[in-house]
């Protein structure tokens, strides 16, 4: 019988072999991060935190291999993006697919929730994320725009190719140029505003081939069901915490994100916030501080690298709050 592998068992194999196809030792890489080895042997710790950003984009960096998630996702057995790909895979057409998808922004496991807009020929599938995560990962971004891609395929079984990528990334030259290529076997557009994949407008109302009613109707009462815990018992600050936390484990979260995940307004969170003492900029820092105390505690990550994976250029700020959350005890 075959062993069931979760979506991080995957993307972890999925590391290691890339790695070992380019001659790069995966615990080398960890240990030149500061990382303990073992934590390769964990990846439900690992890959859903910015650790793991960190350590894609030291690869791409460090061995001068700025397609190595592409390599990565030619490799992923499954390809996900969490349970927003999950039922738009099972959805009998694709722009069903899309507005079911766009109720659970928030279960995406990317750099940022992705969104779509009709256009007079296309449709594209876009994702905006801070300007300071798109600066210093890259790798992680990209890896989401290939896996969505794969996705994108297999549901159409090869028969729809998207008219263009749009990346937000340069074009990296040299051979690593051709592997963008053939990986995305369609036009590319560097340095773009947004990361997108664009098709023809007739695709939303092609059907999915991996369409199943019956397993899509557990996968949504599984996710509603997610939602109904976040929100049990929780004021709109509780929930606010965990959704905010959830998110830091891929990217940051901003104050649109936040309210677009809540169902609520910009102005009504920001009052809410205001009524309990606080701004959307200190609920993020006290998550972001809670974030880094596991990074810590749990993982026994560095200290320059946390600061440097959760406030990118901002790294003396996030020192400050952690100072003073201990006390200043010497260690830090």
């Amino acid at each position: 019988m075959t062993k069931l592998v979760s979506q991080d068992e995957d993307l972890l194999a999925a590391l290691k072999t890339a790695t070992d196809d380019i001659g790069i030792d995966l615990n080398d890489a960890a240990m030149s991060l500061g990382l303990p080895p073992d934590l390769l042997a964990n990846p439900h710790q690992i890959v859903p935190s910015q650790l793991f950003n960190c350590l894609l984009e030291a690869i791409a960096t460090d061995y001068h291999c700025p397609d190595i998630a592409l390599k990565v996702a030619e490799n992923i057995t499954e390809p996900t993006l969490g349970l927003p790909t999950r039922i738009m895979g099972l959805s009998p057409t694709l722009g069903d697919g899309l507005q079911k998808a766009t109720q659970y922004s928030a279960f995406y496991r990317d750099t940022a929730h992705w969104q779509h807009q009709y256009g007079e020929h296309l449709v594209t599938l876009y994702k905006t994320t801070n300007p300071a995560y798109l600066q210093n990962f890259k790798q992680r971004n990209l890896l989401g725009i290939a896996l969505f891609y794969r996705l994108l395929i297999e549901w159409s079984d090869s028969n729809w190719l998207p008219n263009k990528v749009s990346l937000t990334m340069a074009d990296p030259g040299h051979n690593f140029s051709q592997t963008f290529e053939q990986f995305f076997a369609t036009d590319i557009a560097f340095n773009n505003p947004l990361d997108g994949i664009h098709l023809p407008l007739n695709c939303i109302n092609e059907k999915i081939c991996t369409a199943d009613d019956q397993v899509l109707q557990g996968v949504m009462a599984h996710i509603n069901n997610l939602q109904h815990e976040i929100n049990q018992g929780e004021d709109l600050i509780g929930r606010a915490r965990l959704v905010v936390n959830q998110r830091l484990s891929f990217a940051t979260c901003t104050l649109a994100d936040l309210a677009l995940y809540l169902a609520v307004e910009p102005e009504t969170l920001t009052t809410e916030l205001q009524e309990h003492g606080l701004t959307f900029e200190q609920l993020l820092e006290q998550q972001i501080c809670e974030k880094a105390h596991y990074y810590l505690t749990e993982m026994h990550a560095p200290i320059e690298l946390i600061l440097a994976a959760l406030m990118p250029n901002n790294e003396p700020r996030l020192n400050e709050l952690l100072m003073s959350s201990l006390d200043a005890q010497p260690q830090w």
